[in-house]
């Protein structure tokens, strides 16, 4: 289905109303999401912080930092988009909810998550925006405490090496989501970044 075109539009309407409120239910379902970009890997580092939140301060552990590029400026799109969070699974994506993912974040720290309430971005001088997510290296859930509750599931990502897939998505009721491209982070890079040990808090 293409934006705009209503699979309702080949339906015959018995009366004004029914058409009405089908119509309206089309327009509702069909709507196109925003385009959040293509992405590329800049690299990986190992951090100990996340950058501090608009919903609390830097929170401290061991992160898989990934430095990613785009021609898209998310502040740009703020006033399309409500939120922006991150995806993040075993390539390929299947589970956006496999690994506990943070972000986005610009180069220099600042929260994305809510666009339109960061200052505008500006690209480098390649023309390129650059940003920030995060990955905990591990995570083990605590036990359900609820029926019915499915914890996160658990990995570590030392001592494997298997690709990461990553994509930013925006919440919403589009029958196209509001997504950007699968982002691809090579085991080999993830493996380097593990390796080279940490770099203290936020850089």
């Amino acid at each position: 289905m293409k934006c705009g075109h209503f699979a309702i539009a080949v339906i015959p309407m018995r009366t004004a109303r029914r058409f009405a409120a089908i119509a309206g239910m089309g327009l509702l379902l069909s709507a196109c999401g925003q385009y959040l970009g293509s992405y590329t890997v800049d690299g990986a580092h190992v951090a100990t912080e996340l950058p501090k939140s608009t919903f609390g301060p830097a929170q401290p552990g061991r992160y898989l930092e990934i430095d990613l590029a785009s021609q898209t400026s998310l502040t740009a799109i703020s006033s399309k988009v409500d939120g922006v969070y991150v995806d993040a699974d075993f390539c390929p994506l299947r589970n956006p909810y496999a690994l506990v993912a943070f972000g986005p974040y610009g180069d220099d720290g600042r929260d994305l998550g809510l666009p339109s309430n960061a200052a505008p971005l500006s690209p480098d001088r390649d023309g390129h925006f650059r940003y920030r997510v995060y990955i905990a290296i591990a995570f083990k859930p605590e036990r359900a405490t609820e029926p019915g509750q499915t914890p996160l599931p658990s990995y570590d990502l030392r001592g494997i090496n298997r690709d990461i897939c990553v994509r930013l998505f925006a919440p919403g009721y589009n029958l196209i989501k509001s997504v950007s491209n699968t982002i691809k982070v090579p085991g080999s890079v993830i493996s380097r970044a593990l390796k080279q040990g940490t770099v203290s808090g936020f850089h």
